[in-house]
């Protein structure tokens, strides 16, 4: 355990200095700084130093307990916070170490359980169980604010699969390698937090955990153009959040005008509805009366058929009597003739001195004037009785025609009362279909009714999504500042008014959780004593 801890730490050293070495060969930097941290178990403060490397001047500042020079032998000359360095210079530059007692931009406290119980690291080597880590982190107000300014941290830490399994880590990135677990974790400047790890554990040991900080670490040249785009597209977003808005509005003003109108559809096919009764009962009363009618005209055609068989015959009748007359008046008419000497004789005998003669011959006159009358009196009855005759053959023959349209009467009548019934159920068909009408309208009406207080709420959902949108932007906007590109200056831990470092990072280190092992043999000893003495060249 103890040989993998130094390779880390040796590997974190080899990582450092390449990336002190790359700004200065690349760019020609004077200066950059890598603040190493050693943490207690609990997160706080044991030690702190600071590796420098300088270029093209070997001058510089910083209140440090000690100093020492990593490059050659030569002691510095220290005025105050102002180091300088005596050494001939060269391309690859002077590195030199100072330890001193300042504030870590951010602070951190570590609490450890095993089996839901508070525990003391320097306990869990070596431990079964169900461990929980957590980590937590804040910005450390102590120290000065353009040295914490615009910091990133990133929270490594290993497991091995020989004394951890169902290793799990909310918001961290998880790496297997090997048979290694790797947790990373992201902390985004001016951010607090507890970050939380877990895992089933048997004879447990864990190397360090390390705390990285940088500044614009994700700092990419020629990004802006892109985060400008991307603003772009949120601008366009809430644009197209408005007219989405706009247009749910008019579709809410829709829906109350076309809820009116069905509304007032609903009451107009209940009204039509309720008139429909009305109706119906005006047509089953005028059906009531056709009925009534309908009877009548077959009352009348069974009269008017007594009426024509009358006529015609009286008209039979009058024919014969009229016949009968003629022949009357005819024999009559011929009695008045062959009477004559009669009447000449009698008229001779009115003068007769015989009043018995004379009462005679006056009878016989007055008998004869009696047959002349009746028969005159046949003869004009004799004509009246032709025209009467001929009367009545008129009108029998005109009530033909009437009785015949009676008749077809009837039959019209018969007509309208089978089409009357199509249309009074016809009648009814429609009176149902404006009744399930009505009903549709209204269900229809009551649907929509709500359907405008629900696109409000969807109105409502969408204004806040807009507003959302604009919270995730700026939100967004402020954390992508952090990805453009950074021309902000490097502030130095050691000396933040005086030095003007090309670049700053921090590496903050926990001790390992390791089990005591017997003593090593002597090659194992030597291995480790190179390793040790290469690592103090950085403490």
């Amino acid at each position: 355990m103890r040989r993998k801890r130094y390779l880390s730490v040796a590997g974190v050293l080899l990582m450092s200095f390449l990336l002190l070495l790359t700004p200065a060969m690349a760019q020609g930097s004077s200066k950059t700084e890598t603040v190493y941290a050693t943490l207690n178990h609990d997160g706080s403060v044991k030690s702190i130093y600071v590796v420098n490397h300088l270029t093209g001047n070997y001058t510089d500042y910083g209140s440090y307990i000690e100093i020492k020079n990593l490059s050659t032998m030569t002691e510095p000359t220290v005025e105050g916070d102002k180091i300088t360095f005596s050494d001939e210079l060269s391309e690859e530059g002077l590195y030199y170490q100072g330890t001193m007692n300042a504030e870590l931009p951010i602070s951190t406290h570590i609490n450890y359980d095993l089996n839901g119980k508070p525990v003391d690291a320097d306990k869990l080597a070596g431990a079964s169980g169900h461990l929980k880590i957590m980590i937590n982190y804040a910005v450390n107000e102590g120290c000065s604010s353009a040295v914490r300014e615009g910091l990133m941290a990133q929270v490594t830490a290993e497991f091995s699969k020989e004394t951890a399994s169902n290793v799990s880590a909310e918001n961290a990135t998880t790496v297997t390698v090997g048979s290694s677990v790797n947790l990373s974790y992201i902390i985004m400047p001016n951010e607090s937090g507890t970050l939380v790890m877990e895992a089933d554990i048997s004879n447990f040991e864990m190397d360090p955990i390390t705390v990285t900080l940088l500044k614009g670490v994700f700092s990419i040249s020629g990004v802006s153009d892109s985060i400008s785009d991307f603003e772009d597209g949120f601008d366009e977003m809430i644009t197209g959040t408005d007219e989405m808005v706009d247009g749910t509005t008019q579709l809410k003003d829709g829906m109350q005008t076309l809820a009116g109108k069905v509304g007032k559809l609903s009451d107009g096919l209940s009204e039509l509805g309720a008139s429909g009764v009305l109706i119906d009962d005006g047509i089953t009363q005028y059906e009531q009366a056709l009925d009534t009618y309908i009877s009548g005209v077959q009352g009348l055609k069974s009269a008017s058929a007594d009426i024509r068989a009358g006529l015609e015959e009286l008209a039979l009748n009058g024919s014969a009597v009229s016949s009968g007359i003629g022949d009357v008046s005819s024999h009559l008419t011929a009695l008045a003739d062959n009477s004559e000497q009669l009447k000449t004789l009698a008229q001779s005998l009115t003068g007769s001195s015989d009043e018995t003669v004379k009462a005679l011959a006056g009878g016989v006159l007055e008998l004869l004037g009696g047959i002349q009358g009746l028969s005159d009196g046949l003869a004009s009855a004799s004509g009246g009785l032709s025209s009467y005759v001929a009367g009545v053959n008129d009108v029998s023959q005109g009530y033909t025609a009437l009785d015949d349209g009676i008749a077809q009467l009837d039959e019209g009548g018969a007509q309208i009362v089978t089409g009357f019934v199509d249309a009074h159920s016809g009648f009814a068909s429609y009176r149902q279909g404006v009744s399930q009408s009505a009903d549709g309208a209204y269900k229809l009406y009551k649907a929509l009714k709500g359907l405008p207080a629900d696109v409000q709420e969807l109105i409502n959902g969408q204004i806040e999504f807009k507003d959302g949108i604009e919270s995730a932007k700026n939100e967004i906007m402020e954390k992508t500042d952090r990805f453009t590109d950074n021309e902000e200056p490097q502030v130095s831990f050691a000396s933040p008014q005086k030095n003007n470092p090309d670049s700053v990072q921090y590496v903050l280190t926990t001790p390992g959780i390791e089990i005591k092992k017997a003593p090593k043999t002597d090659a194992i000893k030597k291995e480790e004593d190179f390793l040790s003495r290469l690592v103090d060249l950085f403490r």
